[in-house]
């Protein structure tokens, strides 16, 4: 089965990964302030970085977990949901998490509450919203849609609680798994409104 979208997008992943060279290193300062996106580049009007830090992994295990995990969940959703539920899905559910998240804080961040501030100006990068959203829809189109997503939902709770490996910067973490959790909420919501079909 030719699945255009999920290879489009990993062809995307694989030549940023070898421009920013993460494919075997980590993704240097430059290009993660040039591309990377942060909630406060929602409010400056740096919109693209909505979508180009998409394409962006910060290191060499990201890179080749980024590309695997792309095709396993977008290339699913592709299969048994068509290509345009694929693009929208992983589309649709990354521009709404970066979108939730940036808001959420915003209040926080003009009350100048000191946890909103910094979490405001961390970049992060990577498909990880995308296909997290995918996950979720592969997850609610199984017979089994109600038990595994509920213990999806408390698995990415209890993940967002631990805490960060050493050497990760603690902020980057918060946003990540926060962004994860909602992806795969909005995820599963969208079966119930699109339903897919073919999964047992």
């Amino acid at each position: 089965m030719i699945l255009p979208f999920t290879l489009l997008l990993l062809c995307g992943l694989l030549i940023a990964g070898f421009l920013t060279q993460t494919h075997r290193g980590q993704l240097s300062e430059r290009w993660m302030e040039k591309y990377g996106f942060a909630p406060n580049d929602l409010w400056t009007g740096r919109l693209e970085r909505l979508f180009l830090s998409a394409f962006l992994t910060d290191r060499k295990s990201s890179f080749f977990q980024a590309m695997l995990l792309s095709f396993a969940l977008v290339g699913a959703t592709e299969a048994f949901g068509g290509t345009w539920r694929a693009v929208l899905t992983f589309w649709g559910i990354h521009f709404a998490t970066l979108l939730l998240t940036s808001l959420i804080l915003l209040p926080f961040y003009h009350l100048k509450i000191p946890f909103a501030v910094p979490l405001s100006m961390t970049r992060d990068v990577g498909p990880s919203a995308g296909y997290f959203g995918c996950l979720g829809a592969v997850v609610f189109t199984s017979s089994w849609r109600w038990p595994a997503s509920s213990l999806g939902v408390i698995a990415l709770t209890v993940f967002f609680f631990f805490p960060p490996q050493p050497g990760e910067d603690p902020h980057v973490k918060k946003h990540a798994d926060s962004a994860h959790l909602i992806a795969f909420i909005l995820g599963c919501a969208s079966c119930m409104v699109w339903p897919m079909k073919g999964l047992p």
